[in-house]
């Protein structure tokens, strides 16, 4: 179990994976506005600070996730600042590493099953709402999206994140399919990734999303339109995350623990 008292080293890596973080927020980071509203924020730092509650434990990945949420907005504000948010964020990484701890505890043999059956319905989610949304564009669900009054450029980055779901959800089929006999410890560790992540992301978008709703809910906006894409954002970026964190973890071992 990692230990809440960490040497040098542990500070030195976890202030470098924040640096990290925050560099890559601000160059590959943007914002849709939903029905109007700056609520759908996309970034691709999540891995840098979510390995740092794989390696160190709950209490410093809950740290490093309110640390990034202030240095983010810090250099790169997006509306106003809202210290709930941060306390998400400290939850979110808190229960990310307690998650990374049962999981891990877990043996080799995960069920499959289940991320199976959980990936096919992202598939056949994605392919249903692209479906929609091309040849009904008008269509209450296109509105539940936020399609309704969207400008193209909110249109044109819901349309990526569907066909990006839809990838990343068919490559993941795949791989649970076809990569167990090749590669049995990459796949294990993509799993269980997947396993520790998700409650805490699924959780907390929601939690995020009602706390927005509350900011910006000013003209009787329904939950749901705000809702919908932020879940299926989060839903598309577990999948990343968790590919990008099994690199990590490969990376780091081969680093760190041969100094």
């Amino acid at each position: 179990m990692p230990s809440r008292r960490l040497p040098i080293r542990g500070l030195l890596v976890i202030a470098m994976l924040l640096a990290v973080s925050v560099a890559v927020y601000l160059a590959v980071s943007w914002t849709i506005p939903v029905a109007g509203m700056p609520v759908l924020r996309v970034s691709l730092n999540g891995p840098f600070v979510k390995l740092i509650a794989l390696l160190f434990g709950p209490l410093w990945g809950g740290i490093a996730g309110a640390a990034s949420d202030v240095l983010d907005f810090l250099f790169k504000p997006t509306g106003a600042y809202n210290p709930l948010l941060t306390i998400v964020a400290f939850l979110n990484g808190l229960t990310t590493g307690l998650m990374w701890m049962w999981v891990s505890r877990r043996p080799g043999k995960v069920s499959r099953v289940v991320l199976t059956s959980v990936f096919s319905c992202l598939l056949l989610f994605c392919l249903y709402a692209l479906g929609m949304v091309v040849v009904r564009p008008g269509g209450s669900f296109a509105l539940s999206l936020g399609l309704g009054t969207a400008n193209t450029g909110t249109k044109v980055s819901i349309y990526v994140l569907l066909i990006f779901g839809l990838l990343m959800s068919l490559l993941a089929l795949l791989i649970l399919l076809f990569a167990r006999a090749s590669n049995p410890s990459f796949l294990t560790q993509v799993l269980r990734i997947i396993i520790a992540i998700t409650p805490p992301s699924l959780l907390f978008t929601t939690v995020n999303t009602v706390i927005l709703f509350w900011m910006y809910n000013t003209t009787g906006k329904a939950f749901i339109v705000m809702w919908l894409p932020r879940l299926l954002k989060e839903v598309v970026l577990i999948v990343y995350n968790a590919y990008m964190l099994v690199m990590l973890l490969t990376v780091y071992k081969k680093v760190f623990r041969k100094t």
